[in-house]
């Protein structure tokens, strides 16, 4: 019945809430989950660190998503991850 799944997360408490859920579903569905985090431009997160320029919120992006991949992965369920910039819920509708 479902072949992809998305979960897009920030890490919330609502979005954590799902996470179990939807690795149930992908499961029992033998689907893939596209687990999904933009670090949302509209907010000023650059700053520098031994001279070189970082975003921070793409960086806790990506341990957002690595530990929800690895969580994934742990249950046997086919992982492709992405992190984005941008407008949340427009980056989430595009990549759906």
């Amino acid at each position: 019945m479902y072949n992809q799944v998305l979960y897009p997360t920030d890490e919330s408490e609502p979005a954590e809430s799902v996470l179990d859920y939807a690795l149930q579903i992908v499961s029992e569905h033998e689907a893939t989950i596209h687990i999904l985090n933009v670090a949302d431009t509209s907010q000023y997160s650059l700053t520098r660190i031994q001279g070189e320029l970082i975003d921070v919120l793409e960086r806790e992006g990506e341990q957002i998503v690595n530990e929800a991949a690895q969580r994934a992965t742990d249950r046997g369920v086919a992982v492709i991850s992405e992190i984005r910039q941008g407008t949340p819920s427009i980056s989430i509708v595009e990549y759906s």
